[in-house]
C-alpha cells in the first residue's frame, strides 16, 4: 500500500531559475544538525577528539569504599541553593562576547554632583522638599494601616497538651490547693510596672529627736520644747483665723431689724404704688430732641469741622512720633528692665529646680484626706528622771509604723472611725408568710 501510495503521489514542480529559489528549496538537514552538534560540544567545553586523555579519563586510585558523608544539619540545608533555580543557572562554557554590560542607573545615580552638593546643604540646613516629607507621611500612615489589620491566625500552642507547670512530674498530693496555684498558677492580673520602685526615698525607721531621749541635753530639749510650742501656735493661728472669718464676721441683729431687711430685700424688682392724685403726661413721648431745617449746618461751618478733625488726627500722628523718639533714648533703661526680667526668670527657674528637688522628699496626695504628721512625744522638764525605771512612757510603736507608712506613700491617709452607723431596717412578716397555729380542740366534758 505504501508503494501504491508513494507512486501515485505527484512530485512537486520547483523553480530552480535563479540562486534564491535553490537556496530556498534545497535540503540543509545534514548542515543544520551538524551546526547543532557543533554548538552542543562547545557548550559542553569543545569535542571529544581534540582533548586529551587526561582529560576524558581518571585513574582510580581511592577504592569503592564509599566515605561517610556527614548529614547536615537544618540550617545548613536552608542556606543551600533551590533546586527549583536550577534551570536558571548558567552552565556554557561558551565565554559571553560582552564583557561588561551596561545597566540603567537609578534617579539617584543620574543626579549632577553639584545638585547633589546643593541638596545634601539645604538637608542640613532644614530645608527639606514637600514631596520627601509626604513620602515620610504616606509610609508612616501605610505601617500604621498595616498594624491595624487584622492578623492571620497562627496556632503555635496545642491546647489540648497537658501542662506539666513548674513541678513537671513530681509528686504534688501532698501539697495543699493555695500552695500550688501560689507557685505555679498563672496571674489573672497583670503586674504593674511600678511595683518594684520604692514609693519614697525616705527611710523606714527614721531617728527620732535628740530631745526625746530619757536623758537629754540641755540645748536638745529646749530645741524640741521650741519645735513643739511653734507648732501649737500655728493650731491656735488657726483657729482663730477660722473663728474670724465665720463666727466675727456676721454681726448681731435684733428681731425687727432682721424683719425689716427681709421685706426690703423680698419687695427688690416690684412696682412702686403711684400717687392717685398725680395728673398723667399728656402728649407722645420724644427719645430725641426736635430738630428743624433752620438749625443746618452751613459750608463754612462744615469745612471748619473738617480742618479741626484733620488737626486733632495731625497732632495724634505728631504724638505717636514723639513719643517714638523718646523711646529710642529711653533704650538702655528698656534694656536695664529687660536683664532684671531675665534675672528674675532665671532666680525662679532656680527656686522651682529646688522646689521640685526637696519634692522627692515630701508625701504624696494619695486621697482626700492630706497627710498630717503626728504629733512630738516629749517630757517636761520636771518629768525628767534620768533613767529608764521611773521616765514616764509614750508613745505606741505601732502608731508610729503606721504614720511612717503612710508618711512612705505606701498607705493612703484615712480618719479614724469611731462610730459604725448601722442603717435602721423595718421588718416586717408577708401576709403570705404567716404561719398561724392550728386551732386546738377542747375536750367535751363527759356527763356524769
Amino acid at each position: 500500500m505504501e508503494l501504491v501510495e508513494k507512486s501515485t503521489k505527484k512530485k512537486k514542480k520547483i523553480s530552480k531559475k535563479n540562486k534564491k529559489s535553490w537556496a530556498k528549496h534545497i535540503d540543509n538537514k545534514d548542515v543544520e544538525e551538524f551546526l547543532d552538534q557543533q554548538r552542543l560540544q562547545e557548550r559542553l567545553g569543545g569535542p571529544f577528539s581534540e582533548k586529551k586523555d587526561t582529560e576524558l579519563f581518571v585513574i582510580d586510585d581511592v577504592g569503592s569504599e564509599k566515605k561517610s558523608q556527614k548529614k547536615l544539619s537544618k540550617k545548613e540545608r536552608a542556606r543551600l541553593p533551590l533546586k527549583c533555580y536550577g534551570n536558571l543557572v548558567n552552565n556554557c562554557k561558551i565565554p559571553d562576547p560582552v564583557g561588561r554590560r551596561t545597566r540603567v542607573k537609578t534617579k539617584e545615580e543620574r543626579k549632577c554632583r553639584i545638585r547633589k552638593s546643593i541638596e545634601e546643604a539645604q538637608r542640613k540646613n532644614g530645608i527639606i522638599p514637600h514631596k520627601v516629607l509626604q513620602s515620610y507621611q504616606d509610609r508612616i500612615f501605610t505601617l500604621r494601616k498595616k498594624k491595624s489589620e487584622p492578623k492571620e491566625l497562627i496556632f503555635e500552642k496545642d491546647v489540648w497538651e497537658e501542662d506539666k507547670g513548674v513541678f513537671g512530674d513530681a509528686d504534688t498530693a501532698w501539697l495543699k490547693t493555695e500552695t500550688i496555684r501560689h507557685h505555679a498558677g498563672t496571674l489573672k492580673v497583670s503586674v504593674p510596672k511600678d511595683i518594684t520602685k520604692k514609693k519614697s526615698v525616705l527611710p523606714a525607721v527614721e531617728p527620732p529627736h535628740p530631745g526625746m531621749s530619757y536623758n537629754p541635753t540641755l540645748k536638745a530639749h529646749q530645741d524640741l520644747l521650741n519645735i513643739v510650742a511653734e507648732k501649737e501656735l500655728e493650731k491656735v493661728k488657726e483657729e482663730a483665723h477660722i473663728d474670724r472669718v465665720t463666727t466675727q464676721m456676721f454681726k448681731k441683729v435684733t428681731r425687727q431689724q432682721k424683719e425689716a431687711e427681709w421685706i426690703e430685700e423680698m419687695s427688690q424688682g416690684l412696682e412702686t404704688v403711684k400717687d392717685e392724685n398725680e395728673e398723667p403726661a399728656t402728649g407722645p413721648l420724644s427719645y430725641n430732641p426736635p430738630t428743624s431745617f433752620l438749625n443746618k449746618k452751613t459750608l463754612k461751618q462744615r469745612r471748619k469741622q473738617k480742618e479741626q478733625k484733620e488737626a486733632a488726627l495731625a497732632r495724634k500722628y505728631a504724638k505717636m512720633e514723639k513719643k517714638k523718639k523718646a523711646d529710642i533714648s529711653k533704650m538702655r533703661f528698656i534694656l536695664k528692665d529687660i536683664d532684671d526680667k531675665e534675672k528674675k526668670e532665671e532666680l525662679a527657674a532656680q527656686i522651682r529646680k529646688k522646689k521640685e528637688e526637696l519634692k522627692v522628699f515630701q508625701t504624696k496626695r494619695l486621697a482626700a484626706k492630706k497627710f498630717v504628721e503626728a504629733d512630738l512625744e516629749f517630757n517636761r522638764k520636771s518629768e525628767l528622771k534620768g533613767n529608764l525605771r521611773s521616765i514616764k512612757t509614750g508613745g505606741n510603736l505601732l502608731a508610729d509604723r503606721f504614720y511612717s507608712l503612710q508618711k512612705r506613700n505606701i498607705l493612703a491617709p484615712s480618719s479614724k472611725v469611731t462610730k459604725f452607723k448601722k442603717t435602721k431596717v423595718k421588718r416586717f412578716t408577708k401576709p403570705s408568710h404567716k404561719m398561724e397555729a392550728p386551732p386546738t380542740i377542747s375536750r367535751k366534758k363527759k356527763k356524769k
